[in-house]
C-alpha cells in the first residue's frame, strides 16, 4: 500500500486572481484511493418532483457494499437546459449535480460541446458555455460546501469526439471554459478542473501530452481506460489487466505533471463474455485488480467505474450493479486501501492541488564534470548534474546535451523506486581538434575517410583516432596526396594540403554545392546524414547530387534547430540556415540552503536549487516541503533571452 497526501499549493497567476489566498496548506487524504461510479441513469426528467434512478442507485450501492462512493460521475452537454430552466430555482444541470451531492458524493462532471475544437476556441460557443456555467453556479449557490470536478471536452485525443484530434484548438477551448467559470466567481474552492484524455490516442492525433492545457488550468489528471476484452470490439484481442491499459497513460502524464493527482476517470470491463473466464477471474477479479493497482500507484487517487449497459449501442454490458452489487465491486470498495471522503474539503482549498507521494531519488553526474544540461524524459532539469532530486517512482530516460569538444553519452533508461536512489553517470569522452587547410587557399573539397567535410578547409572536433585526409581536385592545380592524420584527446592536429600550380589541370565535375550557415553564427558542429562535417557552417562544400539530412549539435544557451531535409542537384547550390534561438538562464536557490525539490511548471528539476538555460517565456516555480520548515509560495517568473532570472525560495523554520 502506497500512502499519499494531497497538498493545496498557492500559485501566483497574473491573469487569474485567487481571492482570499492566505497560504499553502498540507491536506491529508482519508486513504489511498477513492471509489466512484457512473450510475446507469444520469439524465433526469424535467419534472423536479419525480424521483430519479440516479439518486436511488448511489444510495442502494452504499447499502449493498456498506460504504459510499466518493465520486458520482455525470455527463453533460451545454445544450441540456431549456430556456425555461432557471438555474436560481431548478435546472437539469443543477438537479443532476445536486442528486449526486445529496447522496453524499462529489460530482465528477464531463462536459461535451457538439462542435469542433476550432469552433469552440473561436468563441462561437461562449454564450452556451456561460449559460451552462450559470446552471453549475446555481448548484454551488445552494451552499453546504457543495463542490464539483469538471472535465471539459473529455477524450479529446480520440477521433470519435466532435472536438477531437486538434490539440492546439483544444487547449484554447479548454482554457476558455475555465476562464468563463472563473470570471463568474467560481474558483478552486468550489470547482476543480480535470484534464481527461482517453488512455490511448487515435492514429494520427498526436501524443496525449500535446493536449495538456497547462498546470494553471488543470487540477486533476483523469484518463479513460477500458478493458475491451477479446472478440467483442474491433482490434480488441485480449483480456487486458489494469496495468496494461493504464501504465502507458500514467507514465506519459507523470512526465509532464508528476505532482498532479490522477483519477481513472472512466473505466470498466465486460460483465461477461469477451474473453472473461475462470483463468483470468472475469470482471470480478478485474475490478479487484483495478482497485489494487490504483492503490499501489503513487499518483492515482480515485476510480470512476462506468456502470452502464451499452450492449444495445454496439458495445457491451459494463455494469457491476444491476440491482445488486457484484462481488468484485464489493471487494474493491471494501479493501483497506479504498477510502471514502465527503465533502472533499481537502481538495477545495485555495491554490493548486499537488500530491505528496512516496518518492525515490535520481542522482545524475557527468564524468568528467562538464557543463551539460541534463534532460529527463525530454524535459531539461539542470546543468552539470542532479543532486539527488526527489521524483515519483517510475521509468525515466536520462539524456545529455551536446558539449563542444566531447562525445555525448547515449541516453540511459533508469527505473526509480520509492525510498531508493537511482544513479546515472554520463561519461563524456574528450575529443581532439582536426584542422585542415590548403596552401595556397583554394576551393578544394576536404574529405575524411571518403566523406566530403567542407571546401577550402575544415576545423572541428572529432573522436580520437586515425583519419584519412584527402584533397579534392581544383582547376589549374595538382592536388596533394592523401595523408593519415591522428587525432588525440585534448589536442589539435593540423594538416596542410600543398597545391601545386598546374595550368590546365581539370577541376571537379558532377557535383552540387551545399551551403550551411548558423544564425547567429555559433560554434555548432554541422552533421550531414549523421556524419560530422565542420563547425560554424559549411562553405559551399561540393557533394554528390542526392537527398541529405542536415542537423546541428547543441550549443549551450541556445535552442537547437530541428534537422532539415535537403536535396542537392548537380550544378546548383542548396542553402540551409540553422536558426539558433537564444535562451535565458533561470537560477533558483533556497534560503537557507535546504534539500527542497525545486519545481518548474510542476516538474521536479533538482533539489537544493537549480541553474540552467531555458527558452524565453513564463514559468511557475514551486518549492517542495522540507521537514521543520514552512515552504514558500509558488512564484510566476519570466525568463528573457540572454538574461538571468533569479528566484530565492525563503524557508521559514
Amino acid at each position: 500500500m502506497v500512502a499519499r497526501r494531497l497538498f493545496a499549493v498557492v500559485v501566483a497567476i497574473a491573469l487569474i486572481p485567487l481571492a482570499g489566498v492566505a497560504g499553502a496548506g498540507e491536506v491529508a487524504a482519508a486513504g489511498t484511493v477513492h471509489g466512484g461510479i457512473y450510475p446507469s441513469a444520469f439524465w433526469l426528467y424535467d419534472d423536479p418532483g419525480t424521483p430519479t434512478p440516479l439518486d436511488g442507485e448511489l444510495s442502494l450501492l452504499k447499502t449493498a457494499t456498506g460504504t459510499n462512493v466518493t465520486f458520482g460521475g455525470t455527463f453533460h452537454s451545454v445544450n441540456e437546459n431549456s430556456a425555461a430552466h432557471n438555474p436560481a430555482s431548478w435546472s437539469n444541470t443543477r438537479t443532476i449535480l445536486d442528486q449526486v451531492w445529496l447522496t453524499e458524493a462529489t460530482p465528477f462532471a464531463n462536459l461535451t460541446i457538439p462542435a469542433t475544437a476550432a469552433s469552440i476556441a473561436s468563441g462561437a460557443w461562449d454564450a452556451k458555455i456561460t449559460e451552462w456555467a450559470g446552471h453549475v453556479k446555481g448548484y454551488l449557490d445552494l451552499g453546504g460546501s457543495r463542490s464539483v470536478i469538471i472535465a471539459p471536452l473529455q477524450e479529446m485525443n480520440g477521433d470519435w469526439t466532435p472536438y477531437g484530434c486538434d490539440a492546439t484548438n483544444f487547449k484554447t477551448a479548454y482554457i476558455k471554459i475555465v476562464n468563463i467559470f472563473r470570471g463568474l466567481g467560481m474558483d478552486e474552492t468550489q470547482v476543480r478542473w480535470a484534464f481527461a484524455p482517453n488512455g490511448w490516442t487515435s492514429l494520427g492525433c498526436g501524443a496525449m501530452a500535446n493536449y495538456y492545457p497547462g498546470h494553471n488550468y488543470v487540477d486533476v489528471i483523469g484518463a479513460s481506460a477500458y478493458n475491451f476484452g477479446a472478440g467483442c470490439f474491433a482490434n480488441a484481442n485480449s483480456w487486458d489487466s489494469p496495468a496494461t491499459i493504464l501504465a502507458t497513460a500514467l507514465d506519459e502524464m507523470r512526465a509532464i505533471a508528476p505532482r498532479k493527482p490522477f483519477l481513472v476517470a472512466q473505466t470498466g470491463a465486460p460483465r461477461s463474455g469477451c474473453g472473461a473466464n475462470g483463468g483470468n477471474g472475469g470482471q470480478d477479479q478485474w475490478v479487484r485488480d483495478m482497485f489494487t493497482y490504483a492503490a499501489a500507484d503513487p499518483n492515482v487517487v480515485g476510480i470512476l467505474y462506468f456502470n452502464i449497459d451499452k450492449s444495445g449501442a454496439g458495445e457491451v454490458d459494463w455494469r457491476v450493479w444491476t440491482g445488486s452489487a457484484t462481488q468484485g465491486w464489493t471487494d474493491g470498495m471494501t479493501q483497506s486501501s479504498t477510502a471514502y471522503q465527503w465533502p472533499l474539503t481537502s481538495w477545495f482549498q485555495p491554490g493548486q492541488l499537488t500530491i505528496d507521494a512516496a518518492f525515490g531519488y535520481l542522482r545524475v553526474t557527468t564524468n568528467p564534470a562538464v557543463e551539460s544540461q541534463i534532460v529527463v524524459n525530454g524535459v531539461p532539469y539542470d546543468t552539470w548534474g542532479l543532486t539527488w532530486v526527489k521524483v515519483p517512482p517510475g521509468n525515466y530516460t536520462v539524456s545529455f546535451r551536446d558539449l563542444e569538444g566531447f562525445t555525448t553519452p547515449t541516453q540511459q533508461a533508469v527505473t526509480v523506486t520509492a525510498g531508493t536512489t537511482a544513479a546515472v553517470t554520463g561519461t563524456f569522452t574528450q575529443r581532439g581538434l582536426l584542422r585542415v587547410s590548403t596552401n595556397p587557399a583554394v576551393p578544394a573539397t576536404i574529405s575524411l575517410d571518403g566523406v566530403p567535410r567542407n571546401d577550402w578547409g575544415m576545423w572541428t572536433d572529432l573522436a580520437p583516432g586515425d583519419y584519412q585526409v584527402c584533397f579534392g581536385d581544383v582547376a589549374d592545380y595538382t592536388a596533394p596526396a592523401c595523408e593519415t592524420a591522428t587525432v588525440t584527446a585534448g589536442n589539435t592536429t593540423q594538416v596542410t594540403g600543398d597545391y601545386v600550380a598546374d595550368l590546365g589541370a581539370a577541376g571537379p565535375v558532377g557535383h552540387g554545392m551545399l551551403r550551411v550557415a548558423t544564425s547567429p553564427a555559433v560554434p555548432s558542429q554541422i552533421l550531414v546524414d549523421g556524419v560530422p562535417y565542420d563547425s560554424w557552417g559549411l562553405n559551399w562544400v561540393k557533394v554528390a547530387p542526392g537527398n541529405y539530412t542536415v542537423s546541428f549539435v547543441d550549443v549551450a544557451g541556445y535552442t537547437t534547430p530541428a534537422p532539415q531535409a535537403v536535396t542537392v542537384t548537380e550544378g546548383a547550390t542548396t542553402a540551409v540556415t540553422g536558426t539558433f534561438a537564444q535562451q535565458g538562464q533561470l537560477r533558483i536557490v533556497t534560503s537557507p540552503a535546504v534539500p527542497a525539490t525545486v519545481y518548474v511548471d510542476d516538474v521536479p528539476r533538482n533539489d537544493w536549487g537549480m541553474w540552467t538555460d531555458l527558452a524565453p517565456g513564463n514559468y511557475q516555480v514551486c518549492f517542495g516541503q522540507v521537514t521543520g520548515y514552512a515552504a514558500p509560495a509558488c512564484e510566476a517568473v519570466t525568463v528573457a533571452a540572454g538574461a538571468t532570472t533569479q528566484v530565492t525560495g525563503i524557508y521559514s523554520p
